[in-house]
């Protein structure tokens, strides 16, 4: 009980403060350009005689081939169980490891210039790459920024507090400053703000 009450006294503290929309875009605009250029990968991966499955397309972009590798290495010794000729067998194995660098090369030509470390957000469906469900919230979470603090916490509020007021006042004045010294004075050494201008009058617009 002790553990559960902790962790909603956690929740409850934390404060959202704002979201990077700009490094969302980016982030889900870098993953749509990572998309379209993964399905152009569906095409050496059947040359490969493989099928594509959500963790070789992950692990290709990432920049690792040592699964496929193994998978297509495996595949040809089992094909050379019933070959005994050794130069039949070695132009086998010849055009398979040819095969893996070709299929390398195109690889790292599409993927050129592309955020890879985003693949973990793709996947495969029924041969069809697509974006992985909830990666958009996830993208969304990783650029928003949480205060946890409860000191931290309490100046936030305060400051809000205090803009809102600002611009309350700000509100039903029609003669509006130009900069906001004319309307607050800050003393620096005392870390103290006051009233500058008295004259509602004027700022209201009630007089001439």
């Amino acid at each position: 009980m002790k553990f559960i009450t902790n962790k909603i006294k956690s929740i409850m503290e934390k404060v959202r403060i704002s979201t990077n929309e700009m490094a969302v875009d980016a982030q889900i605009d870098a993953l749509n350009d990572l998309k379209k250029v993964c399905e152009n990968l569906i095409e050496p991966f059947n040359v490969l005689g493989l099928g594509l499955t959500t963790e070789l397309l992950r692990d290709v972009a990432t920049g690792g081939y040592k699964e496929i590798e193994k998978i297509v290495l495996n595949q040809v010794k089992n094909d050379l169980k019933t070959i005994k000729t050794p130069s039949i067998r070695q132009s086998m194995e010849n055009e398979a490891k040819q095969a893996l660098s070709v299929f390398k090369e195109n690889c790292e030509k599409n993927l050129k210039g592309e955020r890879r470390n985003l693949a973990n957000y793709l996947e495969v469906e029924k041969g069809h790459i697509k974006v992985a469900p909830g990666s958009l919230e996830v993208i969304q979470e990783q650029n928003t920024y949480y205060l946890t603090d409860a000191k931290e916490i309490e100046a936030y509020r305060l400051h809000n507090e205090a803009v809102d007021a600002v611009n309350r006042f700000l509100s039903i004045i029609e003669r509006k400053p130009q900069i906001i010294a004319q309307i607050f004075k800050y003393h620096t050494d005392v870390c103290l703000v006051e009233v500058a201008n008295f004259d509602y009058g004027y700022l209201l617009n009630s007089k001439n």
